[in-house]
């Protein structure tokens, strides 16, 4: 049986390794939980939420940036 949650914390793990790059945030917490902030208190940015879609689908899809018009809004 496929677990997301696996799938997922590979792509957490990768998260926490490029967290310079990303400009993420790692956080400890006492009770042993890991917190990334990709950007409340951190700049995060694109790329750092295209980590964070990565993570909600456990990395099962094909995640890209993409532009369209909007008319005339």
């Amino acid at each position: 049986m496929i677990s997301v949650n696996e799938y997922g914390i590979d792509v957490f793990e990768e998260m926490m390794d490029n967290s310079e790059e990303l400009q993420v945030g790692i956080l400890e917490q006492d009770n042993g939980t890991t917190i990334i902030d990709a950007g409340v208190e951190e700049a995060g940015g694109f790329e750092a939420g295209l980590y964070v879609s990565r993570i909600c689908m456990a990395d099962l899809a094909d995640i890209r940036f993409s532009t369209f018009d909007l008319g005339k809004i």
